[in-house]
């Protein structure tokens, strides 16, 4: 079973917040399994994050070969082989949604690569090289 987890920047200090998504009263919250004390309350109770919601992105399910969560919105290089014999290449932004499902959009070229199809591969080795909002030059250097 997959993961459930999203991801943001904060409105407040611009740091990334990890943890399950709120919509409430027009405004976008991250909320972590993180309890802080609520003075007013006197009671724990998680926290909420008013994020940026041009940065929020849904964890995919899949880890590159560090072991890093790979999220929409990263930039992704991706290697496939076949026993041990390289096969193909993408690069670009992680998509998740509409036909594809999950993918790597290629602004260069306008493709969208589906990582379901390079899966097939027996060898997929996935890095996470940045993401599209805090290194949008990532996009413009196609390796």
């Amino acid at each position: 079973m997959r993961e459930i987890l999203f991801r943001g920047k904060s409105i407040k200090t611009k740091e990334w917040v990890y943890g399950y998504y709120a919509y409430i009263e027009v405004r976008h919250y991250i909320i972590s399994a993180t309890l802080e004390w609520n003075e007013d309350l006197q009671m724990e109770q998680p926290k909420y994050t008013e994020i940026e919601l041009k940065t929020f992105g849904q964890y995919t399910g899949l880890e590159d070969k560090s072991g890093q969560k790979i999220f929409e919105g990263d930039v992704l290089s991706v290697d496939c082989y076949s026993y041990y014999e390289f096969t193909d290449y993408y690069f670009g932004e992680v998509i998740m949604g509409g036909l594809i499902g999950l993918g790597v959009y290629n602004s260069k070229n306008d493709k969208i690569y589906d990582l379901y199809e390079c899966q097939g591969e027996y060898t997929t080795i996935y890095e996470v090289i940045g993401n599209i909002h805090d290194n949008p030059e990532l996009l413009e250097e196609q390796q």
